[in-house]
């Protein structure tokens, strides 16, 4: 049982890494960041943000059929252009994104007893967005 935890342990972060590095940094229109994103086979869900007067876009990739995971997307608005600020693995959960003050936070949500608990996933500091 150990070993077959491990392999599947492995296998989905072998997945995640090769998913993530081969995806394109800048779009130069909302419409081709937005096609690219729904092309994954389970589509992607959106959520618009702004921080300060900087616009955000976090997209969840997915990549399965009736199991909820996402890979998240984090772009922000240059020029016209949207640029690539952060990506993460794939979770095998639905996510979703907010702003606490300065921090940009992704939740993962985790189906409980019928409830669903938000559990921090990652928190990226929006301070910096200024130097892309």
């Amino acid at each position: 049982m150990r070993i077959l935890i491990l392999s599947f342990m492995l296998c989905c972060t072998a997945h995640g890494f090769t998913v993530t590095t081969n995806s394109p940094s800048v779009f130069d229109s909302a419409d081709a960041l937005h096609k690219w994103a729904e092309s994954t086979f389970g589509g992607a869900r959106m959520t618009e943000l702004t921080y300060k007067k900087q616009k955000l876009v976090v997209y969840f990739r997915c990549y399965t059929s009736g199991v909820e995971t996402s890979e998240p997307y984090v772009f922000v608005k240059r020029d016209g252009r949207w640029i690539r600020v952060l990506s993460a693995m794939v979770c095998r959960f639905a996510m979703e994104a907010t702003i606490e003050g300065d921090s940009l936070v992704l939740w993962r949500l985790e189906p409980h007893g019928g409830k669903v608990e938000k559990t921090e996933f990652l928190r990226f500091n929006l301070t910096n967005l200024d130097g892309v």
